[in-house]
């Protein structure tokens, strides 16, 4: 009898990633663990809907970043999708253009926080991405409310309190050292050697 094909699992994680931090590199991780994910892609967006006027690292320094926190996770993609595209970035567009990428039969969860998830309502289209799309959330034991249960999976995670926004604001103050335990070695060293979020004199 021939042997049957295994089927993929993928998990698509969008976000700025400005910068990239050990919060989203954990969510990936326990993503991967808990759902059996073959593969984690990263959509590096070029500019969220919900942050438009956010002043932040560029495109090319966010990529960069990116890809300097994941060279040694073998089962973590990066996708350009977005940044090629180089407009507003809303989900239900990679959403469509990964399900055109992969075959049929193959299982896709897009990965996001509990804060996100809580936001889904005012995603573009958000009725046609639970329809489309396995979510699965990883809830943050500080954040107020239950997730509920329609249309999600959970991803089991340990609380880790770091925000990109607030990264960006100690560095913007020379606060390297306030930091430095949140980000990947890489990406630390990388902020500190292009100054990045330095305020401008």
């Amino acid at each position: 009898m021939k042997k049957r094909k295994k089927e993929l699992r993928v998990g698509i994680f969008g976000g700025l990633f400005d910068p990239i931090h050990l919060g989203h590199l954990k969510l990936a991780q326990s993503a991967h663990r808990s759902l059996k994910l073959d593969r984690v892609i990263l959509v590096p967006a070029y500019i969220s809907p919900f942050k438009r006027k956010q002043r932040g690292a560029s495109a090319t320094h966010r990529l960069k970043m990116v890809r300097l926190a994941t060279k040694k996770f073998s089962w973590i993609k990066i996708s350009q999708f977005e940044l090629r595209r180089k407009r507003v970035s809303f989900s239900i567009d990679a959403i469509k253009h990964f399900y055109k990428m992969f075959t049929k039969g193959t299982h896709i969860f897009l990965l996001m926080g509990q804060d996100a998830f809580c936001s889904l309502r005012r995603w573009k289209e958000h009725k046609e991405i639970l329809k489309l799309i396995n979510i699965a959330v990883a809830k943050r034991s500080t954040q107020k409310g239950s997730i509920p249960s329609l249309f999600h999976f959970k991803i089991p995670m340990q609380e880790i309190s770091i925000s990109s926004t607030e990264i960006r604001r100690q560095l913007s103050t020379g606060q390297y050292n306030q930091v430095k335990n949140c980000l990947p070695r890489e990406v630390y060293q990388y902020i500190k050697k292009e100054r990045l979020y330095a305020e401008k004199p």
